[in-house]
């Protein structure tokens, strides 16, 4: 089993699967020229030279990586991880600096006033920055060396108190710290100065589950098949918080954000906090989260995996209807509610099923919406774990498919 890498381990036991990847990044657009630059000798001066970067350079013809040989080269140094995270972030390397332990960038709040045109309120479509907002704040892009990057700037937009806001803002760092996985949205940096705290995130070009959704700015519904894909990544990003002992807090469509791919990536910890052990509940006094989402003991104060699981029932709700959670001029105005509509066969499922997709299968849709009722279940005892969640809507995913194949041939 490898060992766990801290800010002291020595670059050079990191591992090849993780020198690997830092090369992917660095290795294109010769990066790792500027890193060779900017290291110096304990005495102030550059340690590589120009023989030395051609040197360098010259282990490409051998189908090797320069990083690679960079990294350990200077590992016989006895540097450290803090010292490599440094020198990627005062590089504005910072999807590097993040693949290491602490390695976030650290912003001055007017450099990230520059990077997103004085914090433009305009939406992207007017010519501003404004991506979008919420009871957190407001969400901007900027850029960084031509990488377009999200800029969350917290502001006290309801009744939380600064406290509350520093609170936040320092459980989001530590838990996105703790957990990297490729459903769960990359943090890349923060700033504590100025008039806030803002957090520096990857841009997720397709925004949030919810618009798209909502097909907001007349984008094109998402199809059957690429929602059971955003079922099944963010079923696995919750997988891994729960394995890794979090509880998120506020899962919702709203915070699902989705890449270039379509690949979806949990977002917004501000209210997460680690149980110490899977199963354990904890109480707390101050009832937060989004109501819509709520499972019962949410609402108590108890801080649950279980409640997580409730939330993600409601989210699969959302996907099958392409309904908003929350509506007061619909009825039921909760969307979890049409759960007892389908239950006491006022509805059916077919009849709530999301107009817009031209490409839904019934049956699979059916067995999606037998695994979001047994997430709502009042009785979060009675609620499958995700791990169950994902196995089981895995296997039907998979039946379907062979199911169209064969149907395909026959014809």
């Amino acid at each position: 089993m490898s060992k766990t890498v801290t800010p002291s381990t020595f670059v050079r036991n990191l591992s090849p699967g993780l020198l690997r990847q830092l090369a992917d990044f660095l290795d294109p657009q010769e990066g790792w020229k500027q890193l060779a630059v900017d290291i110096k000798k304990p005495s102030g001066e550059p340690r590589y030279t120009q023989f030395h970067i051609r040197r360098f350079e010259g282990v490409i013809a051998k189908g090797k990586s320069p990083t690679h040989e960079l990294l350990y080269d200077w590992g016989t140094t006895n540097c450290t991880v803090q010292d490599l995270a440094v020198l990627l972030r005062t590089n504005d390397f910072l999807t590097a600096a993040t693949l290491l332990p602490y390695g976030l960038g650290i912003f001055s709040f007017n450099q990230l006033k520059r990077i997103t045109r004085n914090f433009d309120d305009r939406p992207l479509s007017e010519g501003g920055s404004k991506i979008g907002e919420g009871g957190f704040g407001v969400v901007f892009q900027g850029h960084i060396k031509d990488e377009k990057v999200a800029v969350k700037k917290l502001t006290t937009m309801t009744d939380d108190s600064s406290q509350d806001l520093k609170d936040q803002f320092e459980q989001e760092i530590k838990t996105m710290v703790q957990c990297h996985h490729e459903n769960i949205v990359r943090l890349l940096g923060f700033c504590s100065d100025g008039d806030g705290y803002c957090l520096v995130y990857t841009y997720m070009s397709h925004g949030s589950l919810l618009d798209r959704l909502a097909c907001l700015n007349s984008t094109a519904p998402l199809s059957w098949t690429r929602r059971c894909n955003i079922v099944l990544g963010t079923a696995r990003g919750i997988q891994y918080l729960h394995e890794n002992n979090h509880v998120h807090r506020d899962i919702k469509s709203a915070n699902i954000l989705l890449d270039d791919n379509f690949t979806p990536k949990i977002s917004d910890f501000g209210l997460a906090r680690a149980t110490g052990h899977l199963a354990q509940t904890m109480m707390t006094e101050r009832i937060v989260g989004t109501t819509a989402y709520m499972a019962p003991e949410a609402l108590r104060g108890e801080v649950t995996i279980k409640s997580d699981i409730f939330s993600f029932g409601v989210v699969l709700l959302e996907i099958i209807s392409g309904l908003a959670p929350f509506d007061e001029e619909r009825n039921p105005v909760l969307l979890l509610d049409i759960k007892e509509e389908i239950e006491e066969e006022e509805k059916t499922v077919e009849e709530y099923v999301d107009k817009k997709m031209d490409d839904a299968e019934l049956c699979l849709v059916e067995k999606m919406y037998c695994i979001s009722s047994q997430c709502l279940n009042q009785m979060k005892n009675k609620r499958p774990n995700i791990n169950t969640v994902h196995i089981t809507f895995s296997q039907y995913c998979m039946i379907s498919v062979y199911l169209i194949e064969l149907n395909t041939t026959d014809l």
